[in-house]
């Protein structure tokens, strides 16, 4: 016989496959820690993609509660904003220390975390 969901069992299936998806992104710093090595090799000293990639820093701490992605997306406004009024010579150097403080740093503690949880 074929179970019929209401209006409240479909919102809990969501809601738990949600909180099932936030819970791998969250556990696991990999995709973090590969688009920061990219992004470090990889840079270029736009304004423009500073202000990007801090933006999803920014939404991604939010959505995850991680206060280290949080400040490392406002850092990278502010670095984007630095970058503006400084010599061309040092904005690759800014996009470096960005990139370090909004991907890799925030991507090693992730992985931290989820190394003391599985061994737990």
């Amino acid at each position: 016989m074929e179970k019929t969901f209401n209006e409240q069992d479909s919102i809990r299936v969501i809601t738990e496959m949600i909180e099932n998806s936030k819970a791998k992104i969250k556990d696991n710093g990999f995709f973090y820690l590969l688009w920061g090595w990219l992004v470090l090799v990889a840079s270029v000293t736009n304004t423009l993609i500073i202000s990007l990639y801090g933006l999803g820093t920014f939404v991604s701490g939010g959505i995850l509660k991680f206060k280290p992605l949080i400040f490392g997306g406002i850092f990278s406004w502010v670095i984007a904003i630095v970058a503006l009024f400084i010599p061309e010579i040092y904005s690759l150097l800014m996009v470096s220390l960005s990139v370090i403080v909004a991907y890799l740093i925030p991507g090693y503690m992730l992985k931290s975390r989820n190394k003391n949880l599985s061994h737990v």
